[in-house]
């Protein structure tokens, strides 16, 4: 018999969860019609019913606010990594990947008919008031994203007006791998930047479901990245703290972790004022970040409630949820997964010693497996012949804090000469507190304070411990990686900043909690009087997303204005005319190399040569057919007639040449004026007609 609680559950948390969704990505997206109404309800509605599912399955529910924003979290997850799968499998486009997914999904429901049961004898009722407070906590979380994410929802818009993209340039390379997705069938694993190579191994699976909006709705990838990826990837994380900070302690932590998480200012609005560690700043440029903190924060309540019930089990499933959020950001997971093993051997008890010996062995031989893997991947981290960047990047951390006014005070005199004259390890160290300083702000020195006695006169200390260990993890990340092949040796040190922040934050703002209640209120609080208290808070809140959130993208500190990327109308026209009159295979030859892919994202086609910056560092096949590429580019110009052009083109299959006005080709008159389109000076050539 079906249970009618079961389906109201589903269709509530679908209908808030939508509505979480359809606000940033309105907002952003020109002509918000039906079809992109249904596209967002449909998306809402397999992952409510992917991740209920599988909660029940667990026997993960009713818990607090946990079990929803564990189920929408890891059901969202699921149907990404799922719809992943069908895509290579068989080859499919994101739409198609989607609805063999939604049809996967309806078979085992079928086969797994016990899920429709009446779950309440499982645990399972329907609460309305509850439904509606989590409702009200995702409109809030929604509503505070959209207002973060303002600058980057409306880059587009403005772009077309003023010529110039105000967001960080990283979102045209996201709107290429959304690309790749999304026309998958059409160029399987062809990279777009550099055609005929293949595309490299990547943490894409974020791009999943942005690609089937994209695709279904027939919207440019660019908007799908600015308006559904990135807000997105915030809306899960806010979900995945209020999650986690319910299950920690109630529903009232839970709700002023995520408060504190958006109204907050991070540690690079305050004391340093290092724009290079701007939470709000890194989980728009890199939204990725988002999706991952969210599985990882799930991971994490698996492990509470594996402690609290006496479950190993729990810490099993936290463990391979850790591992799972490497398809989101490889970044997030290393200091994630080192953290969830650390934690799990730390509470787990074995049967005899030889059982621990022998976990210790197989973790041993599964670590030296992945460092030999790494090897193979371009991109990776390459453990055996790769150059180690402990050094470096406290080096980098030294001189961002000298570089902030404080090298001719008295203090930073002092600091130099500590991190001059000691030894490595101590340098290390230092380097690695003024990191955590700032990073995190007032969250650290706090945090310090109140983390040894948590530790030394609680019961629930295999919970509390979750701060240092993770502490632990991240440094182990920092001295033990080394540098990737695109010569960024901040990059996995720098981009777990925002794990670290966010679980800091949850355990600082349950401690301060409860450190409250026993000290100040020792009378019972009604919800009436926290109401009181706390809404003035949130108005004045409100005022840290308006202020710092116009000009987010751009990071204070900053030597040159990296976010403000020219987008002249005649190169927007070009490369739109390129897409409505080519078929996805069509490779493209932009004059300029294309540096930071906008040509790419905007005409959604193979790219002849792009990314010069990055592919100039590549040492495998990619790199080679950069370079040899590079050198024929001089050919263009001692092309004198048709035939030449002709050759030119159909040795490399290059079916369209964007030429820029700065870009000198001195070709006669004739084949300079064989444009097909031409706007402002910008001059579109239709290589493979001319021959025809």
């Amino acid at each position: 018999m079906f249970s009618i609680d079961y389906f109201k559950s589903i269709l509530s948390y679908t209908i808030a969860f939508a509505i979480a969704l359809i606000i940033p990505i309105g907002l952003g997206t020109e002509n918000f019609g039906f079809v992109n109404l249904l596209s967002l309800l449909f998306i809402a509605l397999l992952s409510v019913t992917i991740g209920k599912t599988i909660s029940r399955h667990l026997q993960v529910h009713c818990l607090g606010g946990f079990s929803t924003a564990f189920e929408i979290i890891l059901g969202f997850s699921i149907l990404s990594f799922l719809q992943l799968i069908f895509t290579f499998l068989f080859k499919l486009n994101a739409v198609d990947a989607v609805f063999v997914s939604s049809l996967f999904v309806c078979v085992l429901l079928v086969i797994n008919t016990k899920f429709f049961t009446d779950n309440s004898k499982r645990g399972f009722a329907f609460n309305l008031k509850l439904v509606a407070l989590d409702t009200v906590v995702m409109l809030f979380i929604s509503i505070m994203t959209t207002l973060w994410c303002r600058d980057i929802i409306n880059s587009l818009a403005e772009a077309r007006q003023t010529g110039i993209f105000h967001a960080w340039p990283d979102i045209f390379l996201h709107a290429v791998q959304i690309v790749s997705l999304q026309n998958y069938h059409d160029v399987l694993d062809a990279s777009l930047f550099l055609s005929g190579t293949k595309q490299p191994v990547y943490h894409i699976a974020s791009y999943a479901l942005p690609a089937f909006y994209s695709g279904i709705n027939n919207e440019l990838a660019i908007v799908s990245a600015t308006s559904f990826l990135v807000p997105c990837g915030l809306i899960l994380s806010g979900l995945g703290v209020y999650g986690f900070g319910c299950l920690l302690a109630n529903r009232f932590v839970g709700f002023a972790a995520v408060a504190a998480l958006f109204m907050l200012p991070d540690a690079s609005m305050y004391g340093l004022k290092i724009g290079f560690f701007g939470y709000q700043w890194l989980m728009q440029a890199s939204p990725g970040s988002g999706y991952a903190l969210a599985i990882v924060l799930s991971a994490l309540g698996l492990y509470v409630l594996g402690i609290r019930e006496g479950k190993f089990s729990f810490i099993i499933y936290a463990v391979i949820l850790a591992v799972f959020s490497a398809f989101f950001r490889v970044q997030i997971a290393a200091p994630a997964t080192i953290m969830m093993f650390i934690l799990a051997l730390i509470v787990w008890k074995p049967a005899t010693n030889w059982h621990r010996y022998g976990a210790y062995i197989a973790l041993l031989l599964l670590t030296v497996f992945m460092m030999c893997l790494s090897e193979i991947i371009d991109i990776g981290p390459h453990f055996i012949t790769g150059e180690y960047t402990g050094s470096k990047f406290f080096q980098e951390i030294h001189d961002r804090v000298l570089l902030s006014g404080y090298a001719s005070s008295a203090l930073g005199k002092v600091y130099q000469f500590l991190i001059t004259n000691l030894p490595i390890i101590v340098n290390w160290l230092i380097g690695y507190a003024v990191f955590l300083t700032t990073a995190l702000g007032l969250i650290f020195p706090l945090l310090a304070l109140l983390m040894p006695k948590k530790l030394l006169t609680t019961a629930e200390w295999k919970i509390d411990m979750i701060p240092a260990v993770l502490l632990l993890s991240s440094f182990l990340i920092i001295v033990s990686l080394p540098v990737p092949i695109d010569g960024d040796f901040s990059n996995f040190g720098h981009r777990q900043f925002v794990l670290i922040y966010v679980v800091c934050l949850i355990f600082l703002i349950s401690w301060l909690t409860n450190l409250i209640n026993r000290h100040l209120f020792r009378k019972q609080v009604n919800s009436l009087s926290i109401s009181v208290i706390c809404l003035p808070l949130l108005f004045v809140g409100l005022l840290t997303p308006w202020v710092y959130g116009k000009g987010i993208q751009q990071p204070n500190g900053w030597s040159q204005n990296i976010a403000d990327t020219a987008m002249p109308s005649g190169l927007y026209k070009a490369s739109t005319y390129i897409k409505e009159n080519s078929h996805v295979r069509d490779i493209m030859l932009n004059s300029d190399l294309d540096r930071f892919a906008t040509v790419v994202s905007i005409t959604e086609r193979q790219a002849y040569i792009s990314r010069d910056l990055l592919y100039s560092n590549y040492k495998g096949i990619a790199g080679d057919v950069f370079r040899q590429r590079h050198e024929e580019l001089g050919k263009l110009n001692l092309i004198e007639t048709t035939s030449d052009l002709c050759a030119f083109a159909e040795k490399r299959n290059i079916k369209w040449l964007l030429k820029h006005p700065n870009d000198f080709i001195d070709w006669n008159s004739r084949l300079l004026n064989s444009a097909v389109y031409v706007s402002d000076g910008y001059q579109v050539y239709d290589l493979q007609r001319q021959c025809g």
